[in-house]
This record gives structure tokens, C-alpha cells and sequence, in this order.
């Protein structure tokens, strides 16, 4: 039973903790479940959302989506595929590695891509697919984030792209589709961005997204770049606001002891990762209160995998460098975990991806 509390609250310190703006609309990470293998997902057509295609609940209506959720597809061209449909539908807490196209929706209408990760050679493809979200995902491959071929109205949102051979985010032949707030980093061509229409909008009217090659200057110190990032496509298309920081860093001001003072706990970089991967904190107070910090990293179950050794710094920047094993020195496998940091009366979360 105090396990079950214990990860209750773990979740939903997940979900009270992630700031910035536009919180509302952040992905959440509902119904946490053990990732399990299965054999590719194919979904062609409204009738075939069913248990044997992966889908564990829902009856495809806005208000109770189909759900498919902690399945780690394999052996196949396709990780998930969907196609022909207007149900509605969520794919949540899935991997999809090893295969041509991890995540493709093909005259796909309505879904939800969210809290997934793959790196494939094509991560996540919408073609010909319209009124889908893509929020919170991880992905690497040849191109990260495809919108292609007449793919309208889409929402592309709190991604995590880097690492891919190509661009990063590739938008062809579709419009209207909005992409904001997405970290955008150390892709092979420069753009990171490519887009060869005129309609889309690459930022939310305040803000776009983080760059890596498009940083500074930012002479009057409100994030945002002074001027704006070009896309490749030849359409003049670009991100009008990018944004200095990463939109993975969570920071909140502390109303407590620690007023006027920023706690943040970096997205741990790289993610994914197979080895190793570096966890950056920011602490204040003396060292006496860095005692306290507590960094601790748990499976998507909520078992506790390890808990780190944090070595307080006068800087108040604290490198923590994860070598993928757990409390016992064994390799973990490949899957979805959080590493959570515990300072005082504070806690903040994030989502780490270990694959093969």
C-alpha cells in the first residue's frame, strides 16, 4: 500500500511541478504502465481499434479516446501505425525503436501522440493526417518529426528532438499546423527546421521554440532571441520568437526560505540515451542545506532503480552523471523512467529514455 501512495503522489508531483508557459497544456503522464513488448501495431479503419491491436480502453468519442499505451512494438517495418480513421485516440508511454517509422499516421485524423519516444529512422510521421497532437515526446533518427502531404491543423508541442541525421522537424505540402515550444538540438542540417509552405506557425505568438544554433543575442534578457530563426524550404518560413533556454529546464521560484532563488533540474542530456547521460541540477542555499538534496530515479512502475550520490558545489551547479545501472550495479533495460529531485519541501520531476 505505501508503495501505491508513494507513486500516486510521485505522479502527481510530476504533473503539479512542470512550469512555464503555457502549463495548461503541457503533456501530463496519465495511467502509468510497464512497458511491454508486442508486435508491430497496425490500425487501418475505425473498426479495427480493438484489444487485440493494442488498444486497452476507450470508445474512440473526444470525451473517452481509445487508449494505446506502454507497449514496446518490434520486429516490423512499423513500430504504430494508424490509418483511415476519425476516431479519436491516444498513443501514450510507447517505444518504438529498430524500425523504419516508429510512430506513422497515414489519413489519421483526431490523435494524440504523447509521452513516447523512438528513434528510429523516421520518429514520428503524420502524412496526409489532420487535428493530431504531438506533445511530449523524445525522438532522434534520421528526421525527428515529420508533417507531410496535405497533413492540416496539427499540433506539434514539448518535444524533445536532437540527434537526428537530418532536420530535427520537417514540414511538406501542409499548412495550418502550429509548433511551438519544442527543444530542437544538435541535428545534422542546419536549419534544424524545414518547412515549404507559407501557413504554418512555428511559435504561439509570444514564444517558438529553443534552437541550439540560434541562441543569442537577446540584449533586453526576456528569452526570446532577437531575431528570428529561418527554416530551410525556400517559403521564408520561420520561428519569429526562439527561445534562449531549453524548454526542458523546469525552474519555480521558492516562496519559502529560499525566496527569490531558482531551483532547476535540467532535461538530462544526451535523452535517449544508451550508456551514459549527465543530470544537471541548480541548488541554493549553504552547504549545510545541500545536505538535503535527494536525487533518486524510478521505472515506469514506480519501483525505485537508484538513488545518486549528489556532491554539493559552492557554485550552486551540481553535474550528477548517470551510468544506466541501478542500486545494485546491474545494467537497466531499455524503457521509460523519471529521476526525481527531493530539496527540502521542493520536488521537481522529469523523464529519461534508455535505449538499445
Amino acid at each position: 500500500m505505501y508503495n501505491i501512495v508513494f507513486f500516486m503522489t510521485f505522479i502527481i508531483s510530476v504533473l503539479s511541478t512542470s512550469v512555464g508557459i503555457a502549463n495548461a497544456h503541457k503533456p501530463t503522464i496519465d495511467d502509468p504502465t510497464p512497458l511491454k513488448t508486442s508486435a508491430p501495431i497496425y490500425i487501418n479503419g475505425n473498426s479495427n481499434f480493438t484489444s487485440a491491436n493494442g488498444v486497452s480502453s476507450g470508445s474512440g468519442s473526444s470525451s473517452n479516446p481509445y487508449i494505446i499505451q506502454g507497449l514496446n512494438p518490434s520486429g516490423g517495418t512499423y513500430g504504430i501505425r494508424i490509418e483511415n480513421t476519425t476516431a479519436h485516440f491516444i498513443i501514450r508511454n510507447c517505444t518504438a525503436s529498430g524500425v523504419w517509422a516508429g510512430f506513422y499516421l497515414s489519413n489519421a485524423n483526431n490523435g494524440r501522440i504523447e509521452n513516447c519516444a523512438s528513434s528510429s529512422h523516421n520518429a514520428i510521421t503524420l502524412d496526409q493526417s489532420c487535428y493530431n497532437t504531438i506533445i511530449g515526446n523524445t525522438v532522434s533518427g534520421a528526421m525527428g518529426i515529420i508533417v507531410e502531404f496535405y497533413s492540416h491543423y496539427n499540433t506539434v508541442t514539448y518535444n524533445h528532438v536532437s540527434s537526428c541525421t537530418h532536420e530535427g522537424i520537417y514540414v511538406s505540402s501542409s499548412g495550418a499546423n502550429v509548433i511551438h515550444h519544442n527543444d530542437v538540438i544538435d541535428n545534422g542540417n542546419t536549419p534544424q527546421g524545414y518547412d515549404n509552405t507559407t501557413s504554418n506557425q512555428w511559435d504561439d505568438g509570444s514564444e517558438g521554440n529553443y534552437w541550439d544554433d540560434w541562441t543569442a543575442p537577446d540584449t533586453n534578457q526576456d528569452g526570446i532571441v532577437d531575431t528570428s530563426y529561418a527554416l530551410s524550404g525556400g517559403r521564408d518560413a520561420k520561428d519569429n520568437y526562439p527561445l534562449t533556454k531549453r524548454v526542458g529546464i523546469e525552474e519555480r521560484k521558492i516562496e519559502t526560505k529560499y525566496d527569490s532563488q531558482v531551483i532547476k533540474l535540467s532535461q538530462n542530456y544526451p535523452n535517449p540515451f544508451n550508456k551514459t547521460t549527465e543530470i544537471k541540477l541548480q541548488i541554493p542555499g549553504n552547504e549545510s542545506q545541500k545536505s538535503e538534496i535527494k536525487l533518486r530515479a524510478y521505472d515506469i512502475t514506480g519501483k525505485l532503480v537508484r538513488t545518486f550520490c549528489v556532491t554539493p558545489s559552492p557554485t550552486n551547479l551540481i553535474t550528477v552523471l548517470w551510468d544506466r545501472k541501478d542500486n545494485s550495479g546491474k545494467e537497466l533495460a531499455p524503457g521509460i523512467y523519471f529521476y526525481s529531485l527531493n530539496y527540502s519541501d521542493f520536488k521537481l520531476t522529469r523523464k529519461a529514455i534508455i535505449m538499445e
